[in-house]
């Protein structure tokens, strides 16, 4: 017989996306949080995406690590990916919450970008 035993064997701690919220650093109430969830593909070592916030678009890059990690013999493998460096075409600044993106210490967020 093949397989895991139960569902609880195949869990992993890892997820395959990046929670991305940006907050605006004028507080007036003229702009409100915008938030994302980005996923991340493991063919690639980086993710591209376009933001439009009412001006003229602009594009966010995070760069990323991939390992793969054994979750058991009979589930195999998924992948842990660990967060290097964020490019922009905007001006702001950015705060990595969590580098490792774990489920068991998942805040929610794993990055902060204010403009």
């Amino acid at each position: 017989m093949t397989g895991c035993r139960d569902f609880k064997d195949c869990r992993t701690p890892y997820k395959s996306f990046v929670a991305v919220t940006f907050i605006p650093i004028n507080k007036d109430g003229t702009a409100s949080e915008m938030f994302y969830e980005i996923s991340l593909d493991p063919n690639q070592d980086s993710k591209i995406i376009t933001i439009n916030d009412g001006t003229a678009p602009k594009t966010l890059k995070i760069h990323y690590q991939k390992e793969t990690v054994l979750i058991s013999h009979q589930c195999g493998s998924t992948y842990k990916y660990t967060l290097k460096k964020i490019t922009s075409t905007f001006s702001g600044k950015y705060r990595i919450i969590n580098k490792e993106l774990s489920i068991l210490n998942d805040s929610e967020i794993d990055v902060q970008i204010y403009f």
